[in-house]
């Protein structure tokens, strides 16, 4: 559902009324998910051979130095955090996890603790849970406290384990953890359907991944949107707000940085048309280098080395431009968004057989305290279309790949040196089995003058030498680029796949008496780009693009 300040700012030409929305609500409406509890050398988790979990040589080194200076910078005010930390040390890392909670509520920060299944066992029992919640909550540190993370094996007993968190801490002693808000479990889509909370939660909770896909794609956060809210019923009739605590994309699935960060600033805008009440964005750093296929060490915001992305920039710039804490009520006012030349401004209609002719237009309005107008246009459209993977039946000999899903295939019968997912290989030919790949070219095949994307960072490749900015720094994992030749070296590239469009202009009537409008773009590099445009009694035209747009007037 989306909000009133979007639904009346559609391609007519005809002036409605409209209340805007303050514009704090978009820097109050954006958290991180950043871990805590990184201690725990992986050996090889660097060397692009991920071990599934998060380690010291990594993320946890970065911790103090670069990104708690990093979330402080940004002014993002929510943090969610893990509930638990690594074992069998006597307590040690439990005491530095805690610390670190402690010095981000120190800071300001509100802490969602996910409080884990169990503490130190396999299982968990509701003395445990307690002893959890009270030692991470016990000196102020939550702000809320969660349920389980992707309890995709728990479907069954999920609702109860909800209501024991609820139990403990509704029946805590203390006034503090008694009185905190409680949010539901993190279903991903797909998941645990048709099971229900009643009377346990003050929040639903959901992770709408949408992966490659543009964040204002038909279907994609707007049914996730509405198959969950309806897991989360409030008492009496309608729904409890939904919370996104995870959401994001991956350059691990070959997605451009600089794509990425053309989706972050929309995909916050388009979760708040739509009616979620927050969205965390997963996760504030890489905790490993970018493998291909290994998503987790993609979806960071800041790389494993600590060079911000720039989709990190992007969102920062965001919060930094709404953010107005301050009070008030926001002022309606007469507003027209009409269509003028360019791009069709609605959406493709299904099936989409000619995308490239359909906008997408999307738009919102907002108000600061000083009485100051922002109106947010951009297209909704697909920007980078991915690899798709193949079946294994599919291979073609002589083809570089990378394995998607391993399944039930026998990797090594067709020329992969494993059969773990993220395996670069030449394929000998096809095999059999469930097991997918998708296509990739080898540096040592570049083409010069074509442009490619980075797919895997490899170890022994030197990108610079092939025509990779040196500006691109250690965020080489997403890079599109001019192929200078040939390379040398284990690197993977795809051919670079961004799909174009035109652009819109609109003719914007305002009902102020505005004569001029200042126009911020944020751009690939998620840097803003300011420039004044004139306008006659409250009116003036503006260029739709891909990139978010604010026109702010008075």
């Amino acid at each position: 559902m989306k909000t009133l300040a979007a639904l009346l700012l559609t391609s007519t030409a005809a002036f409605a009324q409209v209340t805007p929305l303050p514009a704090d609500r978009v820097a109050d409406f954006v958290g991180i998910n950043f871990h805590t509890d990184i201690f725990q050398p992986c050996p090889g988790e660097i060397a692009n051979n991920p071990g599934g979990t998060y380690c010291q040589d990594s993320y946890g080194d970065l911790w103090d130095n670069v990104l708690f200076k990093e979330l402080l910078d940004s002014h993002i005010r929510y943090v969610r955090v893990g509930g638990n930390a690594p074992s069998g040390d006597g307590g040690t890392h439990i005491a530095a996890d805690f610390a670190r909670k402690k010095k981000m509520s120190d800071a300001g920060l509100k802490l969602d603790v996910v409080v884990p299944q169990c503490f130190y066992a396999t299982t968990c029992d509701q003395t445990q849970k307690q002893q959890q919640i009270e030692y991470d909550c016990s000196q102020y540190t939550c702000w809320q406290a969660e349920g389980l993370n992707e309890p995709i094996a728990g479907c069954p007993t999920i609702a109860q384990d909800q209501q024991i968190l609820w139990n403990i801490i509704r029946g805590d002693t203390n006034p503090y953890i008694n009185t905190l808000p409680i949010i539901g479990p993190s279903l991903l889509p797909g998941t645990c359907n048709g099971i229900t909370f009643v009377g346990d939660v003050n929040f639903g909770n959901v992770h709408p991944y949408i992966h490659e896909v543009n964040p204002d794609h038909n279907g994609w956060l707007h049914g996730y949107y509405s198959l969950y809210q309806k897991m989360f019923p409030a008492p009496g009739s309608g729904y409890m707000p939904l919370v996104a605590t995870e959401f994001g994309w991956t350059t691990a699935w070959l997605q451009p940085n600089y794509i990425i960060a053309r989706y972050e600033p929309r995909g916050i805008l388009e979760m708040i048309q739509i009616g979620y009440e927050k969205g965390y964005r997963h996760q504030i750093a890489d905790d490993c280098r970018v493998s291909w296929g290994y998503d987790n060490c993609g979806y960071g915001m800041i790389d494993y080395l600590g060079a911000p992305k720039p989709q990190w920039i992007a969102l920062k710039n965001l919060v930094h431009t709404f953010e107005d804490p301050t009070p008030f009520t926001p002022t309606p006012i007469p507003l027209s968004v009409a269509h003028v030349s360019g791009l069709n401004p609605a959406p493709c209609p299904m099936p989409c057989t000619n995308q490239q002719q359909y906008g997408n237009r999307q738009s919102m309005l907002f108000q600061k305290s000083n009485g100051q107008y922002i109106l947010a246009l951009w297209q909704g459209t697909q920007a980078y279309t991915a690899e798709t993977a193949v079946s294994i039946t599919q291979l073609v000999a002589g083809q570089g790949y990378t394995i998607t899903r391993t399944g039930n295939s026998n990797w090594l019968a067709v020329g992969s040196p494993s059969n773990k997912n993220g395996t670069a290989f030449t394929a000998t030919g096809h095999g059999t089995g469930t097991g997918t790949a998708s296509a990739v070219t080898f540096v040592i095949k570049l083409v010069k003058g074509h442009k490619y994307m980075v797919a895997a960072t490899g170890t022994t490749t030197d990108w610079t030498a092939v025509g990779v900015p040196k500006e691109a720094g250690s965020n080489i994992q997403g890079t599109v680029f001019t192929a200078t030749g040939p390379g040398t070296g284990d690197g993977l590239v795809q051919p670079y796949a961004e799909i174009t469009y035109a652009n819109e202009t609109v003719r914007v009537s305002t009902g102020t008496t505005a004569t001029s409008v200042l126009v911020t773009e944020f751009t690939d590099a998620g840097a803003l780009a300011t420039h004044t445009i004139p306008a006659t009694s409250g009116q003036f035209d503006a260029t739709v693009t891909g990139n978010l747009k604010l026109f702010e007037f008075k």
